[in-house]
């Protein structure tokens, strides 16, 4: 019997499903390649059907996703054949290219043909205008499988079809200086730092570069200015600076008011992660602030709209949110944030943000996986509810992006887009 590694060796990471016949497994997180030893897929031919025979001899406990098929042996080596074949088109183009055909299954948008796109959720998208429709665009981080190696790299995507309309870099490696990775997006343009401290300016419509900048250190987070295309960057050493994305100018700054920053006294890293991404703030919970049957954990505010979401105590802990007046702090509503059953929900906060009027959470289920919901900010009003896709098969996010129309759900390999009015899936970007 072949006993496979369930946890990375190297960094604890959950390591992926291997798929019959691989000879080595590679950490999603930190780039660690792991060899191992599988018997080859049976022949069963097309479709949907049981995968069960092809894992067998692997001792894990997992779930397989039905979305793995074992093709026979003569279609496997084509797929071989047209997968090198689009990975050689595709470096031989630059670092700026179009999409190609995009598989059906779930997690294939915006793949080209033969490659292996994960999403990186160390980051979440930011709402782009890429090629220039009615239809929000996106900008995200991703990373390709490429033998041990994961590259970086950071694209621009079509809403409508969620395909990715050009791709910029790499920037570095996953497993090397990956931390120093960081994109916003302002007006125009595009600003994606690196591992060698240097930070690119790119056009959001092509993903060309227009300037490019040397910081003093490497980048500990970027902010992009909403109103014009200006961005400022968090340096490692403090010597923060301010960029002029249509000059490339740059000059030394404070944060400015519209970058929010990290609260002192929040300790919850929700409360810290993506705040780059965000323009609403997360701060702390006055002592003083009380409401009925509830524990406040963290405050967030954009504009006149406070929210200040908790628990509710003594009790079950079912996860509570509090419209509260930003300046009286008087309680202007009060709602169980899981709009079903709450003895549906795990027990505890989970990831929650703040966004276009919009109070967004993500709560996990008693019998697994999780939902997405969303309440009106101003009223407490519950808007909808809604499972997130997959999310048996993977950890759960740890930030989004709500923009006034989309939610995007950045969670291990992949990128769930949802339509914010609605709650209704648009679609999946990366894969295992």
């Amino acid at each position: 019997m072949t006993s496979v590694p369930t946890q990375c060796p190297h960094c604890g990471a959950q390591l992926p499903l291997p798929t019959p016949g691989q000879s080595f497994l590679q950490c999603v997180y930190c780039g660690n390649a792991l060899q191992v030893s599988l018997p080859p897929p049976p022949v069963t031919g097309f479709g949907g059907g049981p995968t069960v025979e092809a894992y067998r001899n692997v001792t894990r406990t997992t779930t397989v996703s039905p979305y793995i098929v074992a093709l026979p042996i003569g279609l496997v080596f084509v797929s071989m054949m047209i997968s090198f074949g689009a990975q050689m088109a595709s470096r031989s183009s630059g670092t700026t290219s179009a999409a190609g055909d995009v598989g059906a299954g779930p997690g294939s948008g915006g793949v080209t043909m033969g490659e292996h796109l994960q999403w990186d959720s160390q980051e979440a998208p930011l709402p782009a205008r890429v090629n220039g429709d009615a239809v929000e665009d996106f900008v995200g981080r991703y990373r390709v499988l490429d033998g041990s190696k994961s590259p970086v790299f950071i694209g621009g995507f079509d809403g409508t079809s969620l395909r990715r309309v050009w791709a910029a870099g790499p920037y570095g490696d996953a497993s090397s200086g990956g931390q120093a990775i960081h994109f916003t997006v302002a007006g125009s343009k595009v600003l994606v730092t690196d591992p060698r401290s240097i930070a690119h300016v790119l056009d959001v419509t092509t993903g060309k570069e227009t300037a490019a900048v040397t910081l003093s250190d490497r980048a500990n987070a970027v902010c992009g200015n909403p109103d014009r295309p200006e961005a400022w960057v968090e340096v490692s050493d403090e010597q923060h600076v301010l960029i002029d994305l249509a000059a490339g100018s740059v000059k030394k700054a404070p944060r400015p008011p519209w970058c929010p920053g990290d609260s002192s006294g929040i300790s919850d890293i929700q409360c810290r992660v993506g705040l780059h991404k965000s323009h609403a703030r997360c701060q702390g919970v006055d002592s003083s602030f009380k409401a009925p049957s509830f524990r406040g954990e963290r405050a967030l505010v954009e504009g006149d709209v406070m929210v200040v979401v908790g628990e509710k105590s003594p009790g079950t802990r079912v996860p509570t949110a509090v419209g509260v007046d930003p300046k009286t702090k008087a309680v202007k509503w009060q709602r169980a944030i899981p709009q079903g059953d709450p003895n549906e929900a795990k027990e505890g906060l989970g990831l929650i943000d703040l966004g276009n009027g919009r109070l967004v959470a993500q709560f996990e289920l008693a019998a697994g996986g999780f939902k997405l919901a969303a309440i009106d900010a101003h009223t407490g009003r519950q808007l909808w509810e809604t499972a997130i896709p997959r999310s048996r098969d993977g950890s759960e996010a740890s930030l989004m992006t709500i923009s006034s129309t989309r939610v995007y759900l950045p969670h291990w390999t992949w990128l769930d887009v949802f339509d914010a009015r609605t709650g209704a899936v648009i679609g999946t970007v990366g894969k295992w």
